[in-house]
């Protein structure tokens, strides 16, 4: 029995699969994926449809064009990187359909913490990201170049610091007076 509920596809049947374990790689819509084995990174132990697409990845090129794309369509049919492209295309689309299922199976509040968890911790990165560092702030809190003391027309004379009695008028103001 299915039913529909948050835009979910909720279906009664079992998942023997963890979703937290599938990664999705972004680069999957991009022009060329250029990452060393997109289907390899994720832990495969209890999986063996990712087992066997891991195996097969192996055997292929790394890069290769993204399942669909200009690049993808002018490769000839018999193009080991045509058949990378469809595999990892179709690894990925699987390991979506498993977590949404897993998704549609989790009670409302811990479906709520799932698909918030990453934008959670992106948010936590962000605000690190953003503080300074230990040594940015040692530098800040280090001592200061000396400013340079520079008379302003107009303005009456500086006494200068450590010398008792002297002053720093400007040029013109010394000629008139």
């Amino acid at each position: 029995m299915n039913t529909i509920h948050r835009g979910v596809n909720r279906s009664t049947r079992p998942l023997n699969t963890h979703p937290t374990d599938l990664a999705v790689n972004a680069d999957s819509t991009s022009a060329v994926n250029t990452s060393v084995n997109a289907l390899n990174a994720v832990n495969t132990a209890d999986d063996p449809t990712a087992l066997w697409a891991a195996a097969q990845a192996d055997l292929l090129p790394d890069d290769y064009p993204a399942y669909g794309s200009p690049a993808w369509r002018e490769l000839p049919s018999a193009d080991p990187r045509r058949f990378a492209a469809v595999l990892a295309a179709a690894e990925l689309w699987r390991r979506h359909e498993v977590r949404e299922a897993w998704l549609a199976g989790l009670d409302d509040d811990d479906w709520q913490q799932e698909i918030t968890r990453d934008a959670l911790n992106d948010v936590r990165r962000m605000r690190l990201s953003a503080r300074p560092t230990r040594a940015e702030l040692d530098a800040l809190a280090g001592p200061l170049a000396a400013h340079r003391l520079t008379a302003t027309p107009g303005w009456p004379p500086i006494a200068v610091p450590g010398q008792p009695g002297r002053y720093l008028t400007h040029p013109i103001e010394r000629e008139t007076a």
